[in-house]
């Protein structure tokens, strides 16, 4: 059985869905969530608030395009990876310049102290401009805690 074009591009939006749609910010722009009304309004093509499935397509199947890198309609494993390193290499470049704000070519701790960090203001629940074991464990809890440090006790500080 060959499969149709709409069963393409739902594969491939399904395998790139990892890097796109579960849990990944634009890098610099801020949040989740903001990474996600942008992905909607780049798929809500007529504007009208809602995406259609057409419209749905559409954008999936430009994806599939701009991975077919020899332009001969089908998608290969190579093909998909290397789309995925670059969109990974372009949010990491984002993210770069976001830090880098006199745009030297390199993050110093003065510019990462004077950023606003949007995760410490999430993870601060009582808004009291510090984090309480209670409030890292609750973080943890649900999936924000610190990569690396999967008990209770924190990081190592030895």
């Amino acid at each position: 059985m060959k499969p149709t074009r709409f069963t393409l591009v739902a594969a491939f939006g399904a395998l790139i869905a990892g890097g796109t749609f579960v849990g990944v910010g634009i890098a610099g722009q801020g949040s989740v969530e903001h990474s996600a009304e942008a992905r909607f309004k780049a798929m809500d093509a007529d504007g009208d608030g809602k995406v259609g499935s057409a419209e749905f397509e559409t954008h999936h199947s430009a994806k599939l395009l701009e991975a077919d890198l020899n332009a001969d309609g089908k998608v290969t494993f190579d093909e998909m990876q290397a789309a995925r390193e670059k969109r990974r290499a372009q949010r990491a470049r984002a993210h770069f310049n976001s830090l880098d704000s006199d745009g030297d070519g390199a993050v110093t701790e003065a510019e990462l102290k004077a950023r606003p960090n949007p995760m410490f203001a999430k993870l601060d629940a009582d808004k009291d401009g510090s984090l309480s074991p209670d409030e890292l464990k609750a973080a943890r809890r649900k999936g924000h805690g610190h990569h690396g440090h999967h008990d209770d006790q924190g990081p190592n500080t030895d």
